[in-house]
């Protein structure tokens, strides 16, 4: 179904309800021109103009310039400090001792 024909079933609609409405009471017959004028100004896709400004474009984005390259620090190797790693047999190093119970005999 299109919009213009799901229009028009919302216009015939209304009507109904209107002609329902106005045989209960005359007062409320008169809000129908109201209606009709709304719906017959609305947006080609039917949404409202509060939905409609949500779509809206934003303002271009301003112009920066890239951003400048700096030259970064050589990678280097961890070579040179190896010599400070301690070795297997340091006894600063070594593992803990367990201590346990040991058994009387």
């Amino acid at each position: 179904m299109n919009s213009n024909m799901i229009r028009n079933a919302f216009r015939v609609l209304i009507d109904i309800v209107h002609l329902f409405i106005s045989n209960v009471d005359p007062a409320l017959s008169q809000s129908r021109n109201k209606h009709t004028l709304e719906i017959g100004q609305s947006h080609p896709t039917g949404l409202t103009n509060n939905l409609l400004k949500l779509f809206e474009p934003r303002p271009p984005l301003e112009y920066k310039p890239p951003p400048e390259k700096r030259k970064c620090p050589p990678y280097t190797g961890m070579v040179q400090f190896v010599s400070q790693f301690a070795e297997s047999t340091d006894p600063k190093y070594a593992p803990p001792v367990q201590k346990g119970e040991t058994p009387n005999s």
